[in-house]
C-alpha cells in the first residue's frame, strides 16, 4: 500500500508545535519499555537519536516523491549517525516508541489513516538507515 503523504504532511503542523513534547514522551516510553537500552544511552546518544529523528522525518517529507533521492539522504543518515547503540534490534522500540507518543501528543487529530502513513513512513525509513548501518563500517571513536 502506497504511503499517504498527505496525512503526513497535514499531522506536520502538530507536531512541529509539540515536538519537544514527542521527544521527551518518546524518551518516556522507549526507556519504560526498554531499561537495557535506557542504560546503554548516553546523553550523546541520545541527542544522536534525537537528530537521526528530527533529520529522517525531514527527509522523508521533503524527499518522498523522489526515492532515489530519499534513499541516498537516509543512507548517508544510517552512516552520520552510526554507533555502538544503532543496532537493529532496537529499532522496533524506536519505531514503537515513536508512535505512541505521536498519537499521545496529536491526540484527537490522529486516525487510523494517520497511523498507517506514519507507520508506513517510519518503517521505511528505518529499513534504509539499517541497511547504512550494515553497510558502513563503523568509525572508531577518537
Amino acid at each position: 500500500m502506497p504511503i499517504d503523504i498527505s496525512l503526513i504532511k497535514s499531522s506536520l503542523r502538530l507536531f512541529g508545535i509539540h515536538r519537544d513534547d514527542v521527544r521527551q514522551r518518546f524518551y518516556e516510553i522507549l526507556c519504560s519499555e526498554s531499561p537495557q537500552l535506557d542504560y546503554d544511552l548516553s546523553e550523546s546518544d541520545k541527542k544522536a537519536l534525537t537528530d537521526i529523528f528530527d533529520e529522517s522525518l525531514s527527509v522523508i517529507v521533503r524527499q518522498f516523491h523522489t526515492p532515489d533521492r530519499l534513499e541516498a539522504s537516509l543512507l548517508r543518515l544510517g552512516a552520520k549517525y552510526q554507533g555502538d547503540w544503532m543496532r537493529p534490534e532496537y529499532s522496533s522500540f524506536f519505531r514503537d516508541a515513536f508512535m505512541s507518543a505521536l498519537e499521545e501528543v496529536l491526540g484527537f487529530e490522529w486516525s487510523q489513516s494517520v497511523y498507517e502513513a506514519w507507520d508506513e513512513a517510519i518503517g521505511m525509513g528505518l529499513l534504509i538507515i539499517q541497511r547504512a548501518w550494515e553497510t558502513t563500517p563503523a568509525v572508531a571513536d577518537a
